[in-house]
């Protein structure tokens, strides 16, 4: 033993002294993991029993030498281990690592070697290789120590690692077919339960994008089940997607109805969601029957929300609608004429002119405003389009009517 720990002092200090000379290779260092991602783990009663800390590696190899056949020899080497690894000297700290291994291998502390020494691999291969790649070794590599799923250190760098595949699968609007299968190949190679929440979402991602939707959805509601504030916002928005591409205005509607009772953070995904809704092509289904669970001044404060995003004509629409029923709605009514009046402005260009002065003078009408009612509707009998003049001159015989009808109840 006294000849290993000379040995083990002779090798460490050669490569500790030459380890930016040891690779021919170019490439960039992964910084080492966080002191997070490799916690050490209560010992066992029957693990080895854990030495003091010791400062520097002289103290460490000392010690060893010291103390052949110690049941403190492993946990000195892995001290020495994680010593080089804080340090920066990764390659010293992998051969160190892989020595404890290699010298006690029924040790607890060689089985938290390995572990950690996995653990650099990993950051070595997600500087080195694209994501998708060093994800699939490490998690092969995993397969041989099913318990690792379960250490914190582990748990985290999956985390990162799929938070790589995400970033590097964001820069697409779909998933391509080869992509995807590489995704659905990470995902079966965890155990059951073991995918962190960042997987859950790209899968759902990849579902939804072809049409799984109830699979996609129960992905997403457990991610917001646990109540990661970081991923709650994404998988509001992925629900939103979801409800939009499957069902149209009807589905999202319900679906922002239930969220809102259930979720923080809704208007805040709304802003998110409608960057990215432009183009979407939903359905437009009516929204009758979803609106009935949000209160008017919950709907309309939702409304205000949609109002200061980009709106595609569709929902804008169907917005103007409901803002025209909630202008009988008794306290809300003031605020849904002026949110109405200005959502016709904002998309008077996208919804036509016809549809804007019917809008207007409807809007006009409504609130009893007799004139201004007439010269919007007189503006919609000189449309070009021979419907809209017939539905002026309609609206213009309605406003007479109506003033009638006032004046003669008073």
């Amino acid at each position: 033993m006294k000849g290993l720990g000379a040995l083990l002092a002779v090798a460490l200090l050669v490569l500790g002294g030459g380890e930016a000379r040891g690779h021919s290779r170019t490439r960039r260092e992964p910084p080492p993991l966080p002191a997070a991602s490799a916690p050490r783990p209560e010992a066992p009663p029957c693990a080895s029993p854990e030495p003091a800390p010791l400062s520097s590696e002289e103290e460490l190899l000392r010690r060893y030498h010291t103390l052949p056949g110690s049941a403190e020899g492993p946990s000195l080497l892995l001290q020495l281990a994680r010593l080089a690894r804080r340090q920066g000297q990764v390659e010293k700290a992998r051969w160190a690592f892989g020595l404890v291994a290699r010298l006690h291998p029924e040790s607890e502390a060689a089985r938290q070697a390995r572990r950690e020494r996995l653990l650099l691999d990993f950051a070595r291969d997600l500087a080195d290789l694209p994501p998708l790649v060093a994800c699939r070794l490490f998690l092969g590599r995993l397969g041989q120590d099913p318990a690792a799923f379960q250490d914190p250190g582990v748990r985290l760098a999956l985390r990162q690692g799929w938070q790589a595949v995400a970033a590097q699968g964001g820069r697409e609007m779909k998933l391509a077919p080869a992509v995807a299968a590489e995704v659905l190949e990470l995902w079966d190679l965890h155990p059951p339960g073991a995918p962190p929440p960042e997987a859950r979402l790209l899968l759902a991602r990849l579902l939804g994008e072809r049409g799984i939707w109830k699979e996609a959805r129960e992905l997403l509601e457990g991610v917001l089940r646990e109540g990661e504030e970081s991923l709650t916002q994404q998988a509001l928005i992925h629900l939103l997607e979801l409800a939009w591409s499957e069902q149209g205005v009807t589905g999202f509607l319900a679906t922002l109805a239930r969220l809102h009772a259930s979720t923080p953070g809704v208007p805040e995904a709304l802003r998110a969601w409608f960057l990215r809704l432009e183009g979407s092509g939903a359905s437009a289904d009516s929204p009758e029957g979803a609106l009935g669970a949000l209160r008017p001044e919950v709907r309309l404060q939702l409304w205000e929300e949609l109002s200061s995003q980009p709106l595609p004509a569709a929902l804008a629409v169907h917005l103007l609608r409901d803002l025209a029923a909630l202008q009988t709605a008794g306290e809300v009514a003031p605020r849904a004429a002026r949110l109405s009046q200005a959502l016709l402005e904002k998309t008077r260009e996208e919804l036509g002119p016809g549809y804007y002065f019917d809008r207007v003078g409807l809007n006009h009408l409504r609130l009893r405003q007799w004139q201004a009612a007439q010269e919007a509707f007189q503006a919609l009998a000189q449309d070009q389009d021979p419907l809209w003049q017939q539905v002026g001159r309609v609206r213009l015989t309605e406003v007479e009517l109506a003033q009638l009808h006032s004046e003669g109840s008073r």
